[in-house]
């Protein structure tokens, strides 16, 4: 007896070490809150923990699949001050290459970052001009320094997989076989890898793009026609929202028809107007009206496939 509960134990061991072994691409994240205009979001960004190279220090960054990853100059540059082996893969750009139409000249290539058990090779990280704060070596060893962005070029030919309910996600080469995928979507990518998905309004078709670092609104426009055209409850709030260091006014209401995004209806979802200006975009010939982020996902685990184009619900 005693020898086949011996038995039975190390099965169940090996069977459970096995599985962490086969799961260990998960990456926890962490929700960071905001108070805006005497709101507060509790789940307004997604932050990742993570290391670069060798080094024992430990980052965060924001998770942003509407942006290009860049690290703040005055932050990474005060480590780069006391990493030599670091220092060396700096890397100077031409003068055409910009961030919110600031030049850009300095970057960062080669780096191997770490997310526990998974490591990425990022080819370039952009420096953010005159961006963060200076730390000494002695703070670098005692805190955990937020860099931050990490965004869409990390996620070039993989499959992102965001699991909300649990808050985890993974950059992977093929969707697990533990998962179902139980609806698919086709998107298009802009030039800098941004996913773009189909949305009706009004028997039209449009795109919005999909960005995790944007949480606090189902569906965002700066189309003052698409804001017009929808049919919206009368009771209009106002937030003060920030946008690099300028704030521009966003405006929100109940959507009150069917509006399609996938299979899901965002009637009685708000919509919301920014007057932050952008300029028109269209993608194969479709209008991009606007954005939307986590929110619309929270009870859902998706996959992302940067490899066949497709958003797919995941069970």
């Amino acid at each position: 007896m005693k020898a086949r509960n011996l038995f039975f134990i190390l099965s169940l061991l090996a069977f459970l070490t096995s599985c962490s072994k086969r799961e260990s691409y998960w990456i926890d994240f962490n929700w960071v809150s905001i108070d805006m205009s005497g709101q507060k979001f509790e789940k307004a960004a997604i932050f990742l923990n993570f290391k670069i190279d060798s080094f024992p220090n430990r980052f965060s960054a924001q998770f942003d699949t509407g942006a290009e990853s860049f690290f703040k100059e005055k932050t990474i540059s005060s480590f780069l001050e006391n990493n030599t082996k670091l220092s060396k893969k700096l890397d100077s750009l031409p003068s055409n290459k910009n961030l919110n139409n600031l030049p850009v000249k300095l970057a960062l290539t080669n780096l191997n970052l770490k997310f526990k058990d998974t490591v990425v090779l990022q080819k370039r990280v952009f420096f953010y001009p005159n961006t963060g704060k200076a730390f000494t070596e002695e703070e670098f060893d005692s805190s955990r320094i937020h860099l931050g962005t990490l965004g869409v070029d990390l996620l070039k030919n993989k499959i992102l997989i965001v699991d909300y309910p649990s808050e985890k996600l993974a950059f992977l080469e093929k969707i697990p076989s533990s998962f179902r995928v139980v609806q698919s979507i086709p998107f298009v990518l802009d030039d800098i890898n941004r996913v773009h998905i189909p949305i009706k309004i009004k028997e039209r078709s449009f795109y919005v793009m999909l960005d995790t670092g944007s949480s606090m609104f189902s569906l965002i426009t700066s189309d003052r026609d698409v804001w017009n055209k929808i049919r919206k409850s009368d009771n209009i709030d106002t937030l003060s929202v920030s946008s690099f260091g300028k704030y521009y006014d966003v405006f929100g209401s109940k959507i009150e028809e069917d509006i399609y995004l996938m299979d899901m209806n965002l009637k009685k979802h708000k919509i919301h107007y920014s007057t932050r200006p952008m300029d028109d975009t269209c993608l194969n010939g479709t209008k991009v009206i606007g954005t939307t982020g986590n929110k619309l996902f929270l009870d859902k685990v998706i996959a992302i496939n940067y490899k066949n184009n497709t958003l797919n619900i995941l069970e």
